[in-house]
């Protein structure tokens, strides 16, 4: 009952002064003066609440300005934990969790909230739910306006009118049935077809006075059934026991009003068939079977269905079932169904059986989809197939797989997708294998149909393999030798090589090179040039050539002297040739006395090729030789020549 309050107490009559469904407001003229009380819904610590006035054909006046008395000073008047979680839950809460176990906490407590407001003044005064006007006249009409705001925004308002005369009060119960039950005595009476509170009271025959029965006024909505058996069940009474009863109505101020009129009635036994026993349900999605136990002496049986387990109840079979069988067709899928079953003989119908949960499930798929096309492009596959009709269809869900004789294919839509289109995004390098893609429908019961056909899907392979590691490069006088590491790159076609010469890159070999060695012979000597491998897939794509090493083509050409001359001066004889060669280093000069004897170095090692010899004497002939060097180291000598110096 408790859990009830919270949600029923919304929808008490007009008497109670609740106009608004977020609002509810409640007054009562006490003597000199009149209590107001009111709920909001939701309730919030930070709601703030304006209440106007008006008396007779007066102009309405604020009042007053009310909210919740502060956390803090709740604290300092030493309230305990659990009377202020009540005005403040969610104080100190800072994440989703603490939000998620505060709120189930709440929700537990949220009768009880209703019922310490209904019966403690002050804690509804700490909730700023409460007020007394005092300033009050006998025999005057008072109206009341109440305004709810949250940070400022008026969330709703509620109205309320209250006569200050004194009148006869009644117990507001116009009467009060009870009845006899093979379970016990059921209560129940009228007030105006209107909700409320109620306490029961109840005397059995060898008690003097009347004891309250219900531990907390018990809410009766003004939603009610006019075929309820009874309004409240006291089962407590034993078989053939009589108990007498009467009713008082709770205003919200746990104000009692008179007792209603006294009733009586005794608990019954009723003799009536067994019990019916081992009921067994089937379900599927046409049919839901219902079997059970023979009932001894039974003529036969009656089905009562509901989709509601705590009533509702209605027959459903239109003649008595002859067999321990039955067999209903009249249901929708995918929604609870509770049933039981009752036994008949010539005494009368038995009590209900236990009560039998069928959930009729929908297990027919809708149509497979049918023509799967594709079309691929680098990292992208796009799929698109014929739309199923089906009244539940849900959606499409796309399968794929390596093997297409895989029984668990994976399922790539995170949930069914409406469109009949879908593209699956892929990395670019994924081009190796092939893959199998299907796509099956789903209905809203979530039951798959049968697959579509299977396409087979290879991407477009884009992706490089690896650059090739020079191991070895070695430069010889006609030829450059290169070798770099096999590649082992499944779809490997062949290598390629390039030269680097200044800033003129151009590819060596004329023929793909299927084999990890080249040879160039393509030289230019004395020249620096950089090397690089490339290695090429099958579908044409290259590695970079970023890493490349280094070499100097090995020059074996020696330098090339030309006018070769002998010059007499005063004071020595003059040497000096012309080179042409880019590579031209230096020279050396040679002198003898003969041309047959020894030649000694003269000059040392020169570069401006040309060379004054001063040693000279007179009426001698000298033999000279060069020799003249490049860079790469290479040599060449010159021929002989002689002059004689005369004076």
């Amino acid at each position: 009952m408790k859990k009830l309050i919270i949600t029923l107490i919304f929808t008490l009559s007009a008497v109670y002064g609740i106009t608004n469904a977020k609002l509810g407001l409640y007054g009562v003229f006490d003597n000199s003066v009149i209590k107001l009380k009111w709920i909001p819904k939701p309730y919030s610590s930070a709601n703030i609440y304006k209440l106007y006035r008006s008396v007779g054909k007066q102009k309405e006046k604020l009042v007053t300005t009310v909210k919740a008395v502060s956390y803090e000073k709740l604290k300092a008047k030493k309230y305990s934990d659990d009377y202020i979680f009540m005005i403040y839950p969610f104080k100190g809460v800072t994440n989703i969790d603490d939000q998620i176990r505060v709120s189930k906490a709440l929700k537990r407590a949220g009768g009880f909230r209703v019922l310490k407001l209904l019966g403690d003044d002050i804690f509804a005064k700490n909730l700023g739910e409460f007020f007394i006007d005092t300033d009050v006249k006998k025999d005057k009409l008072y109206r009341y306006r109440l305004e709810l705001y949250k940070n400022s925004k008026k969330l709703a308002q509620a109205n309320i009118k209250i006569d200050s005369s004194k009148k006869s009060e009644n117990s507001g119960i116009f009467w009060v049935k009870a009845k006899g039950y093979d379970w016990g005595i059921g209560l129940k009476w009228d007030s105006g077809h209107e909700a409320g509170f109620y306490n029961i009271y109840r005397k059995f025959p060898n008690e003097k006075v009347f004891s309250k029965i219900t531990p907390t006024p018990l809410y009766i909505s003004n939603n009610f059934s006019k075929d309820s058996k009874s309004f409240y069940k006291d089962k407590s009474v034993k078989k053939n026991q009589s108990a007498s009863y009467y009713i008082r109505k709770v205003d919200f101020f746990s104000k009692q009003k008179p007792p209603s009129y006294t009733v009586k009635a005794k608990r019954k036994v009723y003799t009536r068939p067994s019990i019916v026993q081992n009921i067994f349900i089937k379900n599927s999605d046409k049919t839901i079977t219902i079997r059970w136990r023979k009932v001894p002496k039974a003529l036969g049986y009656n089905i009562y269905r509901s989709m509601n387990y705590r009533g509702g109840y209605k027959k459903i079979n239109k003649k008595p079932v002859k067999k321990e069988i039955y067999q209903d067709r009249s249901f929708k899928s995918n929604q609870n169904y509770y049933y039981y079953i009752t036994a008949l003989d010539i005494r009368g119908e038995s009590k209900p059986s236990i009560k039998m949960l069928a959930y009729a499930r929908d297990v027919t798929p809708p149509p497979a989809p049918k023509a799967l096309k594709f079309s691929v492009k680098p990292g992208i596959v796009s799929l698109g197939w014929s739309a199923v009709k089906s009244r539940d269809l849900l959606g499409y869900r796309v399968y794929m797989f390596m093997d297409k004789e895989a029984e668990d294919w994976s399922m790539i839509t995170k949930k069914a997708i409406k469109s009949t289109e879908f593209t699956h995004k892929r990395e670019k390098s994924l081009s190796r294998f092939p893959y199998y893609y299907r796509v099956v429908a789903v209905d809203k019961s979530f039951n798959e149909s049968g697959f579509s056909n299977i396409v087979k899907i290879k991407l477009p392979d884009v992706t490089p393999p690896h650059q090739p590691v020079i191991q070895k490069i070695i430069s010889y006088p006609n030829r450059v030798y290169l070798k770099w590491t096999s590649m082992h790159t499944y779809d490997l076609d062949h290598y390629n090589v390039y030269k680097k010469i200044g800033a003129k890159l151009i590819k060596v070999n004329q023929k793909p090179i299927k084999i990890n060695s080249y040879e160039d012979f393509n030289l230019v000597e004395g020249v620096s040039a950089r090397y690089s491998v490339t290695a090429v897939d099958k579908s044409g794509n290259e590695s970079t050539k970023k890493k490349s090493v280094s070499t100097k083509i090995v020059d074996k050409t020696a330098p090339n002297i030309e006018d070769f001359k002998l010059t007499k001066l005063k004071k020595g004889i003059k040497i000096s040739f012309t080179c042409r060669d880019k590579d031209y280093n230096g020279f050396e000069v040679y002198k003898s006395s003969g041309r047959d004897l020894k030649y000694y170095n003269i000059s040392g090692f020169k570069v401006n090729k040309n060379f004054v010899d001063k040693v000279i004497m007179k009426n001698a002939t000298y033999f000279y030789m060069l020799k003249v060097y490049d860079k790469a180291g290479n040599i060449v000598e010159s021929e002989v020549k002689s002059i004689k110096f005369a004076k």
